[in-house]
């Protein structure tokens, strides 16, 4: 049976074969312990040095500066709190030069008293030797100032505590406006370059960064120079860790990206453009390869009532009410692109509801080398276009049918209805002339006036129709107080009737360009004034001159035309409510529709110097010498 040792012996296997070097020192400086691996790092017997005092007996060792091994374990005597040094240079007893790292920790006794100091204590040689190794060669790099100045990198070593304080910045740390010495004083860390609404971000990247096993660090953020300029730039770094597995440094390079950026600032830019371009415009656009629709806007979803969902990845069959409707607007369209470089087919497409709409599909190829590529193409509904086309088409038709229903009245009221009044009123007048029985001449006489009136409205609505017919007429420079004067004779009769005086105020020549059958104008605006006049009143013609026209009135002493009726009475069969005046209400209409085969104007006021109405007309004036030598 085996017998396992006492503590203490088992205590003092553990320390003497641990992997690191232990020797502890007492509180009056003397070294009580010194394992194997102290022995195989220092090159000594554990004999020679056990029971020595560390400052009387043994020389202190120090390289390059740094605090010896005496100093470290004063410094850790003084706070009795546990200290440590990274890397410490020294000579062993042999003259070997070597590094350590120590770990110094204070202990105590049962009753709280210190009583001495336990050393750890790891050789780091060759660790050391590959840093200096990448230092050489990172001051190798440096030596090549005519390269390395303007290099788009630079170099930095930042140490792991807060701000990262900066213990190496390459020489071209001039391109952002620093020095060296900006930062190896400690007057900057490199926190204080990095631009405000990135340090935040940074900081949290690190933080993460640090939480993984990860070694190389990378980020894009922005500097700013010491002008205050903005720079992009991308680091790449190597973490160095301690022993305690603390941030201890990073080694490596910030790129200046800022011309990618701004590169990729403008591309997402114009593509923000594009895609609002393609959200807010009104027609249907899209993208679709071997007609599967790949991308398409809100508006083309709108336009067919199916969600983005619906018709991505879907074949456009779909949208088109028919296969033969689907196979003619492919090889039309590829037919018109292959050739042009565009294809527009006006087509019909059905939306979700099954509503048929009118389109015109315009597509382009996306590489005009490759149509198998894929398309661009918008839709434009134009169903109300084609409806509102359809409509004007069927009162196109209808118009066609009235015109011909027109013209077969004209023709009835000129052959069917004039001819046989005419031979009425023949009749009658014959009948007149052989009746002796009073109260039969009366009877033929109320004839003979009935049929005057309708031969009179007949004439009239033949007159009208074929005015109303016409687009466009011929003129001709005329003396329209001539013309006037000859409207004037003709109504001789009745104004011998009525007892009516005409009043001319003008004796012209006033040339105007007209055509002859203005003189219809002056007949019914005569007649009308001598209809609604007074007997033996007076009917004063005026022609004046307005500049760039002829102004001609007619002015009767009548009993006036109310406010209320002097809109209509250029209206067909419309006239002003004149008991025991005859008229067909078509006189004025003919006036109206003569005048605007002209381009005059026309209109109707109050008799300003008493009772009765003024109808007056405008006709353009005609170069007087112009006209003089037409005439020749």
């Amino acid at each position: 049976m085996t017998t396992l040792p006492c503590q203490a012996v088992l205590d003092q296997v553990v320390v003497q074969n641990a992997p690191i070097g232990i020797c502890v020192l007492d509180r009056n400086d003397d070294l009580i312990l010194f394992n194997s691996s102290m022995e195989a790092i220092l090159g000594v017997a554990e004999e020679e040095v056990v029971g020595k005092n560390l400052f009387r007996d043994i020389p202190a060792r120090t390289l390059e500066g740094d605090p010896g091994l005496g100093q470290l374990y004063l410094d850790t005597k003084r706070s009795l709190k546990a200290s440590f040094k990274q890397r410490m240079s020294i000579t062993t007893p042999a003259g070997k030069h070597i590094f350590i790292s120590v770990h110094m920790v204070p202990f105590f006794g049962e009753g709280g008293d210190h009583e001495g100091i336990i050393a750890y204590v790891e050789e780091v040689s060759e660790n050391y030797y590959k840093e200096r190794l990448l230092i050489d060669e990172i001051y190798k790099f440096r030596n090549l100032e005519s390269i390395y100045r303007n290099i788009p990198f630079i170099a930095f070593r930042w140490s792991g505590q807060e701000g990262w304080p900066v213990q190496y910045v390459s020489d071209n740390i001039s391109q952002l406006g620093y020095t060296k010495e900006d930062f190896l004083s400690g007057g900057l860390r490199y926190i204080d370059i990095v631009h405000p609404d990135d340090a935040e971000m940074l900081v949290s990247d690190v933080d993460a960064f640090e939480s993984t096993d990860q070694i190389y660090f990378s980020d894009d953020y922005r500097l700013v120079s010491k002008d205050g300029d903005v720079i992009w730039v991308n680091e790449i770094s190597l973490l160095t860790e301690d022993g305690g597995e603390t941030p201890f440094r990073y080694d490596g390079i910030v790129l200046d990206i800022t011309d990618r950026k701004m590169k990729e600032r403008e591309i997402e830019r114009s593509k923000a453009h594009i895609e609002s371009i393609f959200r807010a415009t009104p027609a249907g656009i899209g993208v679709a390869s071997d007609r599967i629709f790949v991308e398409v806007n809100d508006k083309l979803c709108e336009m067919l009532g199916y969600s983005r969902e619906e018709l991505l990845g879907q074949s456009s069959r779909m949208i088109y009410p028919d296969d033969r409707s689907y196979e003619y607007v492919g090889a039309e369209k590829y037919s018109l692109m292959s050739e042009t470089g565009i294809g527009v087919v006006e087509t019909r497409m059905v939306c979700k509801n099954g509503e048929v709409i009118d389109v015109i599909l315009s597509s382009t190829p996306i590489n005009s080398e490759s149509l198998s590529e894929g398309v661009t193409f918008v839709v434009l509904d134009i169903t109300h276009l084609k409806d509102t086309e359809r409509e004007l088409q069927k009162r196109t038709e209808e118009l066609e049918q009235l015109n011909s229903l027109k013209d077969l009245f004209s023709d009835i009221i000129r052959h069917d209805l004039l001819n046989p009044a005419n031979a009425i009123g023949a009749y009658a007048q014959l009948l007149e002339e052989q009746e002796t029985d009073e109260e039969k001449l009366h009877y033929l006489s109320r004839i003979s006036e009935s049929n005057d009136s309708l031969v009179s409205l007949l004439e009239s609505a033949s007159r009208y129709e074929k005015l109303n017919s016409l687009e466009e007429v011929d003129f001709e420079r005329m003396d329209i107080v001539l013309l006037f004067r000859n409207a004037l004779s003709g109504l001789s009769r009745q104004m011998e009737s009525k007892g009516v005086t005409v009043e001319f105020s003008c004796d012209g020549p006033c040339y105007a360009d007209v055509n002859p059958f203005v003189s219809e104008v002056f007949v019914n605006l005569l007649s009308n004034a001598i209809k609604y006049g007074p007997e033996k009143g007076v009917v004063s013609i005026d022609v004046t001159d307005e500049g760039g026209f002829w102004k001609v009135a007619v002015t009767d002493r009548g009993s006036g035309i109310d406010d209320e009726d002097k809109p209509y009475l250029f209206d067909r069969f419309r006239r002003a409510d004149k008991k025991g005046i005859k008229g067909t209400g078509l006189g004025l209409a003919i006036v109206k529709r003569i005048m605007e085969l002209h381009g005059g104007d026309y209109g109707v006021y109050d008799n300003p110097e008493g009772k009765g109405s003024v109808f007056w007309v405008t006709f353009n004036k005609v170069n007087v010498n112009e006209c003089k030598r037409v005439v020749k």
